[in-house]
């Protein structure tokens, strides 16, 4: 007979949540973790998805490989522009809610490539915006990479001291719209941090 104090089986969802460290109340969290220790079904599913989120984030850090970035081009030539932004410090980073970056486009399709994808390497501080936009919209998406998630987890991104300002999710997405991406070329763009 089950014990009936015995909580039933969080859903996979949640559990995502704990492995991903999002947002979730510290109690839901505790009874998670304390069922997931438990429970040898719950931590097959938390042990898979901490090694899926794992590899996720290696890749994500990971610039895409230059033959990689030339297959995407030729599959959607006609759909997508693929670019690379590189934001440098102004400043050694500093522990600060805010820091400017100088931006400059080190990887266009429309411009010749200064670099391809496989020879960007981050030093510390540094941000690779990775840019798609739609030829058919004209709507682009940046996915930002970092050595350090919190530079591009959840940020405010603002081009110039008064200029647009976009958001980032939990992954670095930011859907820019619109918004010239050349504009960013030798910009100071400042990266607002959460709190």
């Amino acid at each position: 007979m089950k014990n009936k104090t015995q909580h039933p089986c969080p859903e996979a969802d949640l559990i995502e949540l704990v492995v991903t460290n999002q947002v979730i109340e510290k109690q839901e969290r505790e009874r998670i973790v304390r069922h997931v220790q438990r429970c040898p079904s719950c931590r097959i599913i938390f042990n898979e998805l901490s090694r899926f989120h794992t590899i996720f984030n290696d890749e994500l850090e990971t610039p895409v490989c230059s033959p990689v970035f030339d297959l995407l081009n030729s599959i959607h030539l006609n759909d997508v522009e693929i670019s690379g932004i590189l934001l440098k410090p102004v400043e050694p980073l500093n522990g600060h809610k805010s820091m400017e970056y100088f931006a400059e486009i080190i990887i266009s399709s429309e411009h010749q490539a200064v670099q391809k994808f496989q020879d960007i390497t981050l030093n510390r501080g540094e941000i690779f915006l990775r840019a798609v936009r739609s030829r058919e919209s004209g709507a682009a998406t940046l996915y930002m990479l970092s050595l350090h998630e919190r530079l591009y987890r959840k940020i405010r991104l603002q081009i110039g001291s008064e200029g647009k300002q976009f958001y980032s999710d939990g992954t670095g997405k930011i859907d820019v719209g619109k918004f010239d991406l050349s504009a960013l070329e030798h910009q100071i763009v400042t990266v607002h941090l959460q709190d």
